[in-house]
């Protein structure tokens, strides 16, 4: 969620919109809807959105999984994501 001042009012900016839908351009996403991992990021972050089975998005395995097996092909972008996810990439290797 990112806060921010306009005039007197306080903007807050969130990925889900009022009605439900994704805001994709919601700073907080940065530019992961629309890297070279955008589609599998998208396809994942909507079935968890929309998720309705217990635990929530356990019916998503399969895109989360299609959206690993990209950004493990991009780890100068995304090293921070995937260690954080205890993924290792193929940069930490080279830092030994």
């Amino acid at each position: 969620m990112l806060l921010y001042v306009v005039g007197m009012h306080v903007a807050v900016e969130r990925p889900i919109l009022p009605n439900g839908d994704i805001n994709w351009e919601c700073p907080c996403l940065g530019n992961t809807p629309s890297g070279p991992c955008g589609v599998q990021f998208r396809e994942a972050f909507s079935c968890f959105t929309n998720s309705m089975d217990e635990p929530k998005g356990s019916e998503c395995r399969e895109a989360f999984d299609a959206m690993t097996t990209c950004m493990v092909q991009y780890p100068k972008l995304f090293a921070h994501s995937l260690r954080r996810s205890g993924i290792p990439s193929t940069d930490d290797n080279s830092s030994s």
